[in-house]
């Protein structure tokens, strides 16, 4: 399994495809489906090729469109994946701790593991609760033992509770930069990577300490409303042109 471009989503397709024996177009067509993308990018684009954040600066409107909803997309994934490593690094009590590679490999064949699980028209469910499960399934995909599962399981709803108040704030200011007059891919990218520094630098740290430290409380005060919104305000990020935001 490969992909010219990777993102969280050709991430996903590979695991498919490597541990479950999903074919390339098999598991493309299931992540597409799970992730709700059939309404939003057209079955003819090839995801393993396709480079949301080149898209997204697009003249094209279409094209920008499906760049923009596929950048938003892989970012979200790759928050939701690096906060719920954070959680089973934090809670890893043996000799040598978890390696962030190990931990985030262990989130995605969580999601992946949920993806096959569907069936029918389901789409994966975005709830707190939701969130909740995939971080303590991450918990066994990554080998930890009852003791540092049950860490997990005692952070989760935590963890959990910041993974929804930072998508949720991502979807409305990515929805107010679509529905403007004209769209500024620019301050679209812009959002994108300020959520990722934020999700993925900030705020995984600190859940990895206080899963360490066993108290989890202050997580979301700190990562949800006014708090979290001055935290995006003030996030400092490079370039958002040239570089894949979501890699």
């Amino acid at each position: 399994a490969g992909s010219e471009v990777v993102t969280p989503v050709t991430t996903l397709i590979n695991k498919l495809m490597d541990g479950w024996s999903y074919s390339q177009a098999d598991a493309d067509a299931k992540v597409r489906k799970a992730l709700g993308l059939n309404d939003d990018i057209d079955g003819s684009i090839n995801l393993t090729t396709f480079d949301p954040v080149v898209a997204t600066q697009s003249d094209v409107t279409n094209t920008a469109s499906m760049g923009a909803e596929m950048a938003r997309q892989g970012v979200v994934i790759q928050n939701i994946v690096t906060l719920a490593a954070a959680t089973i690094r934090g809670a890893d009590s043996s000799a040598e701790t978890i390696s962030w590679g190990g931990a985030t490999s262990a989130v995605f064949k969580a999601i992946a593991h949920s993806i096959d699980s569907l069936t029918g028209d389901a789409d994966l469910d975005d709830t707190a609760t939701s969130f909740e499960d995939l971080i303590n399934g991450a918990a066994v995909f990554a080998g930890l033992d009852a003791t540092d599962k049950a860490t997990v399981a005692a952070a989760a709803d935590e963890v959990a509770a910041v993974i929804v108040a930072g998508k949720v704030n991502l979807k409305t200011a990515t929805e107010a930069i679509e529905n403007a007059g004209t769209f500024d891919p620019v301050a679209y990218l812009t959002a994108l990577a300020k959520s990722a520094v934020v999700a993925q630098t900030d705020a995984a740290a600190d859940v990895q300490k206080a899963v360490e430290d066993g108290d989890t409380s202050g997580l979301v005060a700190s990562y949800s409303g006014a708090a979290l919104q001055s935290k995006l305000d003030n996030a400092a990020v490079g370039d958002v042109t040239g570089a894949t935001v979501n890699d």
